[in-house]
């Protein structure tokens, strides 16, 4: 699931009081809001474990939206990013023999049917803890997030 962020300046008025052009705040708006996500993307980057890297490269961001819906998105775009996230309940279904082969065969071990049927019970039996990256990024970038935020309203030329 992506994790969304909505930042909200409410108030015809406050461009105005401000002494900012609405253009200009909504300029501003956008380019905290790329800071903010090339904040948290690097973050997110950082904390993946990601042996090939293809979880690191799967996770990207996007900003859409204007004024107070302005909204940033960072996801994961492929499935080793995804999967890396989830929990596994012990006692749950075992995954795949064959994905658990392949995962074997990039890591340059012994790939045999019968070893990825014992790692694949053993998961299924006890489950596997999930490495919630793009939470962890955000709690520990929060509050530069919000400062590159507080920085919009305050007037420099």
């Amino acid at each position: 699931m992506p994790i969304r962020m909505e930042i909200r300046l409410t108030g015809d008025d406050v461009p105005g009081m401000l002494g900012v052009l609405r253009r200009e705040m909504e300029g501003r708006r956008r380019t905290a809001m790329f800071k903010a996500m090339t904040l948290l993307k690097a973050e997110a980057q950082a904390r993946a474990y990601s042996p090939e890297g293809k979880a690191r490269r799967g996770i990207g961001y996007s900003v859409t939206g204007t004024g107070e819906a302005l909204r940033g998105i960072l996801r994961k775009r492929n499935q080793a990013a995804i999967f890396s996230q989830r929990n596994r309940a012990a006692g749950a279904k075992m995954p795949p023999v064959r994905r658990i082969r392949a995962w074997l065969r990039r890591k340059g071990q012994d790939a045999s049917p019968s070893v990825a049927f014992l790692i694949a019970r053993a998961v299924g039996r006890r489950g596997l803890h999930g490495h919630p990256v793009m939470a962890d990024a955000l709690r520990a970038k929060r509050a530069e997030m919000l400062a590159t935020f507080r920085d919009i309203l305050r007037w420099r030329r």
